[in-house]
């Protein structure tokens, strides 16, 4: 009964290990094309100033907002317009 207990907790952990090192392309298992629902009319954008814009990428989370001069302050009442996206990297 032991013997049976190792040889299955150590297959078990092979098996995670091998899971865990184990990482194979998309492309494997789409037959060599990778299917996207991504469009670049997804991107986000608008004006924060009068010559400052922001856009927003939501297949990448990336906000940018450039331009000159000075931005819209926003404060506790009045939230900024991508105070609701998931952003992952921000560019100025």
């Amino acid at each position: 009964m032991k013997l049976r207990r190792r040889l299955l907790a150590g297959a078990c952990a092979a098996a995670m290990l091998f899971g865990m090192s184990c990482e194979l392309p998309a492309e494997v298992f789409s037959g060599g094309a990778v299917i996207s629902s991504y469009a670049d009319d997804d991107i986000i954008s608008g004006k924060c100033g009068e010559n400052v814009t922001y856009s927003f990428d939501p297949f990448t989370g990336t906000l940018t907002i450039s331009g000159s001069g000075e931005m819209e302050n926003y404060e506790v009442n009045d939230t900024a317009p991508w105070a609701n996206f998931k952003v992952q990297k921000s560019y100025y």
